[in-house]
């Protein structure tokens, strides 16, 4: 067991690579422990109220990320084995998906539930010890990339490195969009019933139950949930939808296109294009694990429930619990435990992982922001897309802030999801915590050609709802003017 000395030790020897989010414990403690297994600790891990952060030590992550890079520059092997890694995790959390999805877990008995659970969080655990690899080239991959084109002697157009950089994949925000609009083209076309309508929607629920989904909130989306979007879809005229099936149906190849034609255009080298290819694919690696991540949520959400009706807990208790805790800890020592939790941290070292609550973990918490403060005294980050504007702040934490953002505001997030893209649409400029090249927030600011700026690692920390701020996302600087 570590003292605060030897943790205060541990934090002012390291410099650290923060993310955030709102979540429930209950679904990122195995996450965390997977991730930091693979990359190897230290790794701290906090959580007061709903707000989760991870702290990892970022010469590790960077050191991994230019590792990978330099192979992949020779060889695509390395990626190729990465890749049906990920794939087979991935295959192996679909089986137990249905599985789980033919099982009614609130008639399962202690015995036999604490033996689905620990068969699920063990899939989970082994999905993310192998899907983390674009993580790892958030604190320096936008200057890895650069330093590469710098060395073949190249100098791209930012319209050309998005292209480039970007998956040539639909994410599943699109996907999930073509398959909506193809039903309103049916539906137009042929004049089909509201029982037809209906139908179709059963099955597309089916398939996209989740995707509204998040670390904090978890929803199953019905038919009537899906009917009011395709309502409004139906006022579109057949030329429009058409067009935007087109668009999506189009979009891998159109995209292909325009990156052979840069390739060829300028004469980029087998060994950058294997770069550009590897950060395709981390952008598509990011899009595929969500789906994962709100899949394994709502089943995580399952437990949840059926554990608390178990035990008779109050939900808000299971939440704060590592799923593991459940199938080998006496309940009753459990109970007291959690009720500590509303400030905790797990430290994983190299002595094995370790649980600290309640006031010592909130003072654990208060010395990694006052040291992360003091190590970013200014607003700056990478700039993920040009432009320099000024605004007003409003910090979106997670989804209870959406409400309160309006048209032209600077979105200040610790990271974006699909689900802030609305925000983004309407946002002046969009600055966050974290993130890379390959991530959302810089994904969809080059799409849309928002001013953004990623990785300041302290902009929820030092800006407030309401302040006027500069944004100069050609510099990746925040300045605060009031």
């Amino acid at each position: 067991m570590s003292s605060f000395q030897e943790i205060k030790k541990l934090i002012k020897g390291n410099n650290w690579y923060r993310q955030a989010v709102d979540s429930r414990q209950f679904f990122l403690w195995t996450p965390c422990q997977a991730v930091t297994d693979e990359f190897n600790p230290p790794a701290i891990y906090v959580f007061h109220k709903v707000r989760w952060e991870g702290f990892y030590v970022e010469k590790n992550l960077v050191s991994q990320a230019e590792n990978f890079l330099a192979k992949t520059k020779k060889s695509l092997i390395e990626l190729k084995k990465y890749k049906q890694k990920f794939i087979q995790a991935a295959h192996d959390l679909d089986r137990i998906f249905l599985k789980l999805s033919k099982i009614d877990l609130g008639s399962l008995n202690e015995t036999n539930l604490k033996k689905l659970l620990a068969e699920f969080d063990n899939l989970v655990y082994k999905f993310w010890f192998v899907c983390w690899l674009g993580d790892k080239f958030d604190p320096e991959g936008f200057n890895m990339l650069n330093r590469e084109i710098r060395q073949a002697g190249l100098s791209l157009k930012e319209e050309e490195l998005e292209t480039l950089t970007q998956s040539t994949e639909l994410n599943f925000i699109e996907s999930s969009e073509l398959d909506l609009y193809k039903l309103v083209k049916e539906h137009q076309e042929n004049r089909r019933s509201i029982s037809w309508v209906k139908e179709k929607l059963e099955a597309y629920s089916k398939k996209y139950y989740y995707i509204e989904n998040s670390w904090l909130v978890v929803k199953i989306l019905k038919v009537d949930d899906f009917l009011k979007l395709f309502n409004k879809l139906t006022k579109l005229s057949l030329k429009d939808i058409n067009e935007r099936i087109q668009e999506l149906q189009f979009c891998k190849q159109n995209r292909n296109k325009k990156i052979k034609e840069i390739v060829k255009a300028r004469n980029i080298p087998q060994d950058l294009q294997n770069i550009f290819y590897l950060y395709r694919q981390l952008a598509e690696f990011r899009d595929f694990r969500k789906i994962y991540t709100l899949k394994s949520n709502h089943f995580y959400q399952l437990f949840v429930e059926r554990l608390a009706v178990l035990y008779d807990l109050d939900i808000n208790l299971i939440y704060r619990a590592l799923p593991h805790e459940f199938i080998k800890k006496d309940i009753s020592v459990l109970k007291g435990s959690l009720k500590r939790r509303e400030y905790s941290v797990l430290l994983v070292n190299k002595t094995g992982p370790q649980i600290i609550e309640g006031n010592q973990a909130k003072k654990v918490i208060e010395f990694l922001h006052q040291t992360m403060s003091a190590k970013y005294s200014a607003v700056k980050g990478f700039s993920a897309f040009p432009g320099k504007v000024k605004g007003r702040v409003t910090l979106v934490i997670g989804h209870a802030h959406f409400s309160k953002f309006k048209t032209n505001d600077i979105l200040v997030a610790p990271m974006t999801r699909p689900e802030y893209f609305p925000l983004i649409k309407k946002a002046k400029a969009i600055i966050t915590d974290e993130g890379g090249i390959t991530s959302h927030a810089a994904i969809v600011a080059r799409e849309l050609k928002k001013p953004c700026i990623v990785g300041t690692q302290i902009a929820t920390q030092k800006l407030v709802d309401g302040n006027l701020v500069e944004v100069d996302a050609t510099k990746g600087i925040v300045k605060i003017l009031k």
